[in-house]
């Protein structure tokens, strides 16, 4: 991201006046400069198409008009369907839905179907424009930079041709856009200012067409801050003046394109025209900030400083004069010009004697200036001026200790100062803050508890130390100390304030917004409290509360842009738009910060498609042109993580940290790209970091303990998730429960079991944790611990219905079969009274009985007792027919039992949905006892009586699966292909192939499978059909389980662009690559965000340990891959034989011939006629490998990538 990497030398270089023509220039590569006339357009199509019109077919058209209307009205998917259909009727030859098939793709994020329809809409009408700029759209998204600058390119050239035609007015900001992003600087500044002269001068009308509207309204100035940056990367100083100086002749109100022309006449070296220009404007009343800023940095390279100030402090005595020294003064005080602030602040004094802050920036002025002294006296002076104040800017104060000279002159000067003659409460008050702030802790507090017994009533001093703590993130100790103050005065609304952040910090969330609500009761006027009670609201998740006090804060500083941001924020995250927009309209926005106005202007343009595309793309030229703006790359950053943009979420960051270190949200966020990344340690180190901070928050908690998990260091991730516990008063989330199941997925078993039983005992939600324990030993198959507790559950309510059945159907899956069939036998045997079963629930212990007996294949003991039974209401006696009759079969009187249950089934009284219950376990018991021709038939015979095609895809599924068991796929697949020959509905015909390809590959049948695929791919061609996704998809599954690698790769790679976000594709595809030698950074990127997906996945994590392998990194190899056997899915000979590679690379013989010997073990338990190819060939290479051992020979281990590919390089081939 070349664009993202410059940017902080972009802003040095406007601050300096030098007149060097090429010198932000240094470094750029030649593509850089290489004009838009040598950009190369697309190649036409290789064959162009007969094209098929509409008008020929009422009913392509009557699908094309409904398709039209429905993404009128925004149902995008409908849309895509009808057209899908309307482009099979018509064999793809039909320019307008193929054009409109390949919009609606794109509004679908459908990238790649999007591309493949607009390129068939191109060869049906090679020389349109509008294909060309859906087909940059299309390959931009899919970050195929070269095709989408391609394509635009064609678009524009036809833009004589199609002067009426908006798209390619647009093609031409489109084509700038990723021209600068793929490095062609110059080519970029062409077409941007294309699409300027198109939109100002020769087609004024396209300012209307929707996309460009819209553009426009996030961007009232065209491409002219585009074009502005990209002259000054290029060095081309006087050409961004010519550009700039057009701007403000188009603009002349606009304060901020007359910074940008001051700023270029600074770059370009002519700073007194710079200053003269922009002093103009100050003297017009026509500026905003940065315009002073401008005018400041332009009067320091003419050398016109101090003649400005003197001009300025004439200029006190009116009010627009006030207000520009005012501003002047802080300004300089900001930068090294200290002495002029410091003149202009005591020329405002002389007028206002109490101006609070004229008195500040004096002081700072003079600290700056070097006078530490001078600077500490004016703010004793300050406060004691001013002893009424109850707020003090001591969070300006403790700035001044972070110079880096201030450790070596403050501590002298501190106790000089102290033992002055003139102390008093504001000497105490400043010497007791700055010394506090430099850890010379017992110090301040003297000074400071000085300071409040010379004037109890002076609030600053009391808050002091809270404010010192909290500015540490101490929050403890401030809320002891704002409390102990609110027992003296509990009318300080400061207090209440100070209190209120403590608790915020702790999260302690009701008490603090308790406490935000009474220091805002006290000072309504404070827009400040107002501000932080929104915020925490909003923090909170009340977001029309958060609106509520954003709105009042603003009424009270209507200048307030953080209040405007959070206020139009909290409507859109509670999907009230129109509130938003209503709200916006209502501000003078003359009075609003420039970035506020900005961050607002493009939340609402993009508010109905928030972190698509085209808003990704504003809030990245917004974070290029202003790098300072931490809420925009905050807001970048958490846009490209929802789309999974992480490499470029992580170059958004990564400054942004550097420069705040300490911001909560840029952390988190951070955190969450390393998590998403599979990069776990580093993620693991910042929220620790952040629990450091914030100990009590959820937010950080739970990703925390994840983290931990992921780490596999499940002892630390249970003490966080009891810390959640315990703020949550207990009760077990969802989220609780997947950490527990994910520790006995890691074979922490033991250690889960223990943390729950501890959560056991104490009494809260136990019917819902036993019934969590129990999933946990399920998960870990702990038999007698299962059966132990099913028992103790049982005994503790023995007459409990539910408690019975949980045992009699649970326990014979865990060897619990004699205890339940002992049970079932008492309850039946004794009458209710006793404990034995009531009438309503004798039949359910019968029928658990007859099943236990027929499971076990006690054919005769299920039929006498089924004979025995006698029912009392009609549906027991329904129900004692499908007992007897599945007795039948089981005791082998097929026929009878089957006439029985066909009786049964025509019953008038028997509803449809027992019917089918009927149905499925006749076709079980049939299965059980081996009857399978017989168990075909009858689902063949409720097929035939279905036309729901979901039931009859179940059912065909259950035949398939019947037959292949048996060893009969031959015949299953036969059948698959018999209901593909007669199936119309697309949907089920691609269910249908996808049974038939596992079918083959289940019978090893690899090139049948391989030609019934490559039919299918010939029949979508043949009727121009979309690529067949899903078709390609089922070829790479048979390639894969063929053990044919290098074929599977190169397949998928034709299908990366649609299954980026697929985990098993990703996981996939990275590993062949990776056991290839092949892209083993791109693979190892693939196989992260895999393992980022299911982080305890064996097989993910075989795959990155086997990526570390190729790289050569043992080390990590074998840590992954120790990690992956630990798992659930680990225990597998591939994963067992690359462990022992790593081992033997390392040096480790003994851990290398135990793993080989268990993978050995695993494969000769199979059937010879159930290994597939890659383990019949790894059973070869385990058996050479330990022969080897046993011969005193090293063994042949895998290669690494360079080992594969010697002339390749580290990254493989």
């Amino acid at each position: 991201m070349i664009w993202l990497c410059i940017r902080g030398g972009i802003v040095v270089l406007l601050a300096l006046a030098a007149s060097a023509q090429d010198r932000s220039a240094v470094g750029l590569p030649p593509k850089a400069r290489t004009p838009l006339r040598e950009i190369p357009a697309a190649s036409g199509p290789a064959q162009p198409l007969e094209a098929w019109e509409l008008s020929e077919s009422s009913e392509v058209r009557a699908l094309y008009e409904k398709a039209q209307a429905a993404l009128a009205d925004g149902r995008v998917a409908e849309a895509r369907e009808q057209l899908l259909q309307a482009a099979r009727q018509c064999d793809g030859r039909s320019y307008d839905v193929n054009y409109l098939l390949a919009v609606a793709g794109a509004r679908q994020g459908l990238f790649g179907e999007a591309a493949t329809a607009a390129e068939r809409a191109l060869a049906l009408r090679p020389d349109a424009a509008d294909p060309h700029v859906l087909l940059g759209d299309a390959y931009a998204r899919l970050e195929l930079t070269e095709q989408a600058v391609r394509h635009y390119r064609s678009a524009t050239l036809r833009a004589e041709r199609e002067a009426s035609n908006a798209n390619v007015t647009l093609a031409w900001y489109r084509l700038g856009e990723v021209l600068a992003r793929d490095g062609h600087l110059l080519a970029a500044v062409e077409a941007f200012g294309e699409f300027d002269t198109a939109v100002w001068e020769t087609h004024p009308e396209h300012r209307n067409a929707e996309p460009i509207e819209a553009l426009l309204r996030a961007q009232p100035h065209g491409a002219l801050e585009r074009i502005l940056a990209l002259q000054a990367r290029l060095g081309e100083s006087e050409q961004r003046v010519a550009a700039a100086d057009a701007g403000r002749r188009r603009w002349p109100d606009d304060p901020g394109v007359a910074r940008q022309y001051a700023e270029a006449l600074l770059d370009a070296g002519r700073a007194p025209e710079a200053f003269e220009f922009c002093q103009a404007r100050l003297a017009e009343g026509r500026w905003d900030e940065p315009l002073l800023d401008a005018a400041i940095r332009a009067a320091q390279a003419a050398g016109r400083v101090e003649a400005w100030v003197d001009g300025l402090t004439r200029q006190t005595e009116t009010a627009r004069g006030l207000a520009l020294v005012r501003a002047a003064a802080r300004r300089m005080s900001l930068t090294a010009l200290a002495a002029p602030a410091a003149r202009l602040g005591e020329a405002v004094l002389a007028q206002h004697p109490d101006d609070f802050e004229a008195a500040w920036v004096v002081a700072e002025a003079r600290r700056a200036a070097g006078d530490w002294r001078g600077g500490i006296e004016a703010l004793i002076r300050l406060v004691r001026s001013n002893p009424a104040r109850e707020e003090f800017p001591q969070e300006r104060l403790l700035e001044w200790t972070k110079a880096e000279e201030a450790r070596r002159v403050l501590p002298p000067l501190v106790a000089e100062l102290r033992a002055g003659p003139e102390r008093d409460f504001a000497s105490d008050f400043v010497l007791g803050v700055l010394a506090a702030a430099l850890e010379q802790k017992e110090l301040g507090d003297k000074l400071l508890a000085a300071s409040v017994a010379a004037r109890p009533d002076f609030a600053p001093a009391l808050l002091a130390r809270a404010k010192l703590d909290l500015a540490r993130g101490d929050w403890e100790s401030a809320k002891r100390r704002a409390q102990e103050i609110l027992q003296q005065r509990p009318q300080v609304a400061a207090a209440h304030f100070a209190l209120a952040q403590a608790l915020d910090g702790l999260d302690e969330n009701e008490q603090a917004e308790q406490e935000y609500r009474k220091a805002e009761r006290l000072q309504p006027n404070e827009a400040g409290y107002a501000l932080k009670l929104a915020l925490h609201l909003r923090r909170t998740g009340v977001l029309l509360g958060a609106a509520r006090y954003f709105q009042q804060a603003l009424a009270v500083d209507p200048c307030n842009g953080e209040a405007l941001e959070g206020l139009v924020e909290s409507y859109l995250r509670a999907g009230k738009v129109d509130l938003a927009r209503a709200q916006f309209e209502r501000i003078d926005a003359t009075r609003i910060p420039a970035d506020s106005l900005r961050r607002v202007q493009t939340l609402l343009r993009f508010a109905d498609k928030l972190f698509g595309d085209e808003h990704l793309e504003e809030l990245l030229r917004q974070v290029d042109g202003h790098p300072g703006d931490l809420a925009t790359a905050r807001l970048l950053a958490g846009g490209l993580i929802a789309r999974g943009k992480l490499e470029q979420a992580w170059e958004v960051l990564r400054p942004q940290v550097a420069a705040h270190p300490d911001d909560y949200h840029t952390a988190s966020l951070l955190a969450h790209v390393h998590l998403r990344r599979a990069e776990f340690e580093d993620g693991l180190r910042v929220l620790e970091r952040l629990r450091a901070r914030y100990p009590n928050r959820r937010e950080v908690l739970e990703p925390l303990s994840s983290a931990y998990l992921y780490e596999f260091r499940a002892a630390e991730a249970l003490q966080v998730l009891g810390q959640l516990l315990e703020r949550g008063g207990g009760e077990f989330k969802e989220f609780h429960q997947d950490l527990l199941k994910d520790c006995v997925r890691i074979g922490e078993t033991d250690a889960a079991l223990a943390f729950l039983d501890q959560w056991l005992d104490r009494g809260k939600q136990r019917q819902e944790l036993i019934e969590l324990k129990l999933s946990l030993l399920q998960a870990a198959k702990r038999n007698e611990q299962i059966l132990a507790l099913l028992e103790q559950q049982l005994a503790a309510a023995p007459d409990d219905p539910q408690a019975r059945n949980v045992f009699v159907q649970i326990a014979p899956e865990f060897g619990g079969a004699e205890a339940a069939e002992r049970r079932l036998r008492e309850w039946l045997k004794q009458p209710a009274e006793a404990g034995g079963a009531d009438p309503l629930h004798r039949a359910e212990l019968t029928e658990d009985l007859i099943e236990l007996l027929l499971r076990q294949k006690r054919s005769s003991e299920a039929l006498q007792l089924a004979r025995e039974y006698e029912p009392h209401s009609p549906s027991e006696a329904h129900a004692r027919r499908a007992w007897l009759a599945w007795c039948q079969i089981a005791v082998g009187d097929v026929d009878d039992g089957l006439a029985e249950l066909d009786a049964l089934r025509g019953e008038a009284a028997l509803t449809a949905e027992l019917r089918q219950t009927v149905d499925e376990w006749t076709v079980r018991f049939l299965q059980t006892f081996e009857h399978v021709d017989r168990a075909v038939q009858r689902l063949e015979g409720q097929l035939s009586e279905t036309s729901d095609d979901r039931r009859r895809v179940q059912l065909r599924a259950r035949i398939l699966d019947l037959l292949t068991k048996v060893g009969r796929g031959a015949e299953a697949g036969q059948r698959c292909q018999r209901w593909l020959s007669e199936e119309k509905n697309p949907a089920v015909t691609q269910l249908l192939r996808r049974m038939l390809v596992t079918t083959l590959i289940d019978g090893q049948q690899y090139d049948e499978a391989l030609r019934e695929c490559d039919a299918w791919l010939r029949e979508s061609e043949s009727r121009g059909e979309l690529p067949a996704v899903e078709t390609l998809e089922l070829k790479g599954a048979v390639l894969q389980a063929a053990g044919r690698d290098a074929e599977y790769a190169a397949l998928m790679e034709r299908l990366l662009p649609y299954a980026r976000d697929d985990a098993g594709f990703n996981n996939n595809l990275g590993y062949t690559w990776v056991d290839l030698g092949m892209n083993l950074e791109q693979a190892t990127r693939m196989i992260r965000k895999a393992v980022a997906a299911k982080p305890l996945w064996g097989t993910y994590l075989d795959s990155l340990g086997w990526a570390h392998y190729k790289a050569g990194d043992f080390a990590a190899a074998r840590k992954q891959l120790e990690r992956a056997i630990r798992t659930e899915d680990g225990r597998d000979a591939v994963i067992f034989d690359h462990l022992a590679d790593a081992a033997w690379r390392l040096g480790d013989r003994p851990t290398s011939e135990e793993y080989w010997t268990q993978a050995l073990k695993l494969l000769e338990a199979k059937d010879a006629g159930e290994r597939r190819p890659p383990e019949v060939e790894l059973l070869g290479v385990l058996r050479g490998k330990l022969e080897a051992l046993q011969r005193g020979q090293p063994p042949t281990v895998a290669p690494t990538a360079a080992e594969q590919h010697p002339t390749a390089g580290e990254g493989g081939k």
